[in-house]
C-alpha cells in the first residue's frame, strides 16, 4: 500500500505543482471576467495583485478563528465579487472532477493548503517572495497530505497546526492535530 500511494504521489507532484502554480493566473483571470480592473500578471506578482484588488491579506485572512476556517474564507471572496459562481469546492480544488478525473484526498489536502499558501491564511514564512519557498511549501503539504491518513499528526509549527485543522474540518478527516513543543537540552 506504501509503494502504490508513494508512487503515486511522486506521479502527481509535478503534475500539481504546475497546476497549482497557474491557480493563481485563473483567479486573475476570474476577477478581469468579474469586471475586477487589474493588470495580468503572473507568479509572485499575482498573489499581490490578488490582495490589492480584493482587499483581502493575511492580516484579513489571519483573523478569522474557527470552526469553518475554510468557509469563512471563501465566503470573504465571494463577497468581494472575485467568486461569484464557482462553489466552494472549485474555489479550493476539491471538485469532485478535477482535470478530467477524480482527485484522491491527498491531493485535495495538498490543493488547500497551496491555496491557503496563496491567499495568505497562515502563510508559509516567505512563500510569496521566493520560488524556494514554495517549493518547501509544497513539501509541508506533503507532509500534510501524508498525515490525512493517520490517527494522529504531532507539529511544533502553530500556523501549521492551524492549517492542517482548517483543512481536515472542512474536508471531514478525522486525523487529530497536536501542537508539540520540543525543548532539547544540550549538555
Amino acid at each position: 500500500m506504501y509503494e502504490v500511494l508513494e508512487k503515486e504521489i511522486t506521479s502527481e507532484y509535478k503534475e500539481q505543482s504546475r497546476k497549482l502554480s497557474s491557480t493563481q493566473n485563473i483567479m486573475l483571470d476570474n476577477m478581469v471576467s468579474s469586471g475586477f480592473q487589474v493588470e495580468h500578471v503572473k507568479g509572485q506578482e499575482g498573489i499581490k495583485a490578488l490582495e490589492k484588488v480584493t482587499g483581502i491579506d493575511a492580516k484579513v485572512l489571519n483573523n478569522i478563528k474557527p470552526p469553518n476556517v475554510l468557509k469563512q474564507i471563501y465566503q470573504k471572496y465571494v463577497d468581494s465579487n472575485l467568486n461569484k459562481e464557482g462553489s466552494i469546492d472549485d474555489f479550493y480544488l476539491t471538485s469532485d472532477t478535477i482535470f478530467g478525473r477524480r482527485p484522491y484526498i491527498f491531493e485535495k489536502v495538498l490543493n488547500i493548503y497551496m491555496m491557503l499558501n496563496i491567499l495568505g491564511y497562515k502563510r508559509d514564512e516567505g512563500f510569496h517572495k521566493k520560488y524556494r519557498r514554495f517549493v518547501s511549501a509544497s513539501s509541508d503539504g506533503q507532509h500534510l497530505a501524508y498525515a490525512c491518513y493517520c490517527n494522529s499528526f504531532y507539529t511544533e509549527d502553530i500556523k501549521f497546526s492551524e492549517k492542517a485543522k482548517a483543512i481536515f474540518e472542512f474536508l471531514n478527516i478525522g486525523t487529530d492535530v497536536v501542537k508539540i513543543s520540543f525543548n532539547i537540552e544540550v549538555e
